[in-house]
């Protein structure tokens, strides 16, 4: 079973490395990615969450909700990450903050960066297609959920999302 562990960055600060990846690796789980709301992430925290993920088996990190410090600091992050040999995904949370993150990650070369879209983000399927597909080259991680009218609906099920479509549509565009 693979899972995403969502941190905090006071959790991140405060826990040893095997404090955060112990208990997941004892109960028989793989880590794809290791998740955290930027808050204020400093250089200090930005290598250990590199260090957390190189530890992982998807060695990969993404921030969530990033500020206008988070795209400033790409540059040194990028060095950083590929120190460790580990991605490093950023999570834009509207159309405007995508296209500003994308305007940045276009000038970095290395692999190392990416974007990180959260359906839940945007009000329609329709809607997050438009602002995820000019992206798909740099995109490496979307997640995907669903609502009925009496709450979590399954994700083949057109819902408050058309998940069908979504799919559909990244599968054929590669």
């Amino acid at each position: 079973l693979w899972i995403q562990l969502h941190v905090d960055a006071e959790t991140l600060q405060q826990a040893s490395l095997w404090d955060l990846l112990d208990p997941v690796h004892d109960a028989g789980m793989r880590i794809a990615s290791v998740r955290v709301v930027s808050v204020n992430l400093g250089t200090e925290l930005i290598e250990k969450l590199a260090v957390v993920a190189s530890e992982t088996a998807g060695r990969t990190a993404i921030i969530s909700s990033p500020g206008a410090q988070v795209l400033e600091a790409l540059g040194d992050w990028l060095q950083v990450f590929a120190t460790y040999q580990a991605r490093l995904l950023i999570e834009p949370r509207s159309a405007r903050e995508t296209r500003q993150l994308y305007k940045v990650l276009r000038e970095l070369i290395g692999g190392v960066l990416g974007i990180s879209q959260v359906q839940e983000n945007f009000p329609s399927t329709e809607h997050f297609l438009r602002v995820l597909t000019p992206y798909l080259q740099l995109t490496r991680n979307v997640q995907v959920s669903n609502y009925g009218e009496e709450g979590a609906a399954r994700i083949l099920t057109p819902g408050t999302y058309n998940n069908p479509l979504l799919l559909h549509t990244l599968v054929s565009r590669g």
